[in-house]
């Protein structure tokens, strides 16, 4: 049997690593909080800085879906609509505007940081193209905001020097493995991101019909543009709905 001094002792060292893991969970999630302390709403800045949160104007509206990205310390570094993308300021950054695309509206954008370099930021759309009459189609592409001694307020980096089609100089789209577009009919163009299990790469979600695909964006060559593929049969993850089936759509 042990001694009523050998079972305290057990019971203070017990609760001592208690204390000490609940706090570095606290910690941790501290830290884990800033880069998404501010929230773009509108013309509304979120900020979960403080102890209660405080909404600000922001001075830029938008109809679009907005995403906000901050520093370690819960500072704006950038935020965009998908349209525009704007510096902490408030103010467009270079080639800020050079998102547009005329026949176009944006379901979702989402902003990731480049862990190969730390001024950098990927910015991913999923975008419904507009054909005028006929089906929309729904795919994805990326652009590439950086911070530098030339540009410290912010620049939208040319990195298409031969645009195809729904592109610029400032976007390119995603495809799938093969090489092959990817389009969903109508709206349909979900898009997510996620660490991966050792908080030191991220993984940008999204789906081409009955396919999930996977880009990985790492320290060593940033955003890998060959996906990993999941696929589905037919239908077991994509509906064309209502609409695309009345038309003949498949």
């Amino acid at each position: 049997m042990p001694s009523n001094n050998t079972v305290q002792t057990n019971k203070i060292k017990i609760m001592k690593h208690i204390i000490i893991s609940v706090f570095l969970f606290a910690t941790l999630m501290v830290k884990s909080q800033n880069p998404n302390n501010h929230w773009q709403l509108g013309s509304r800045d979120l900020n979960f800085s403080t102890n209660l949160p405080t909404v600000n104007n922001s001075g830029v509206a938008s109809q679009y879906g907005l995403a906000t990205i901050t520093d370690n310390n819960g500072d704006i570094i950038l935020y965009t609509d998908g349209s525009k993308v704007w510096n902490k300021n408030h103010s467009l950054i270079t080639n800020g505007d050079e998102l547009e695309n005329t026949y176009h509206e944006i379901n979702s954008v989402v902003i990731v940081p480049n862990p190969s370099n730390a001024n950098q930021y990927y910015i991913f759309r999923a975008e419904n193209y507009n054909t005028l009459g006929s089906t929309s189609e729904a795919y994805y592409n990326y652009s590439i905001a950086e911070f530098n001694p030339t540009y410290p307020q912010g620049i939208l980096l040319n990195i298409n020097s031969s645009p195809g089609f729904l592109e610029n100089n400032f976007r390119k789209r995603l495809k799938e493995a093969s090489g092959s577009d990817i389009l969903n009919m109508f709206s349909f163009s979900p898009l997510t991101v996620a660490t991966n299990n050792t908080s030191d790469a991220y993984w940008v979600v999204l789906q081409s019909k009955n396919k999930i695909l996977s880009y990985k964006i790492d320290q060593f060559i940033g955003l890998n543009t060959i996906p990993i593929e999941s696929t589905f049969t037919n239908s077991q993850i994509y509906n064309y709905g209502y609409n695309a089936a009345s038309t003949g759509f498949d």
